[in-house]
């Protein structure tokens, strides 16, 4: 169990890692989308 403990540390942190980035595209998507809906 413990060999595979640092395995599924690094795939949680990658896991939340990934999560956060798509929150922050996501977000900047969202101004982008109002920005140019304001230009409209």
């Amino acid at each position: 169990m413990s060999r595979l403990e640092p395995a599924a540390a690094k795939l949680t942190a990658g896991y939340k890692n990934c999560l956060s980035y798509k929150n922050q595209i996501y977000k900047e998507l969202q101004l982008v989308l109002a920005l140019s809906v304001k230009e409209c």
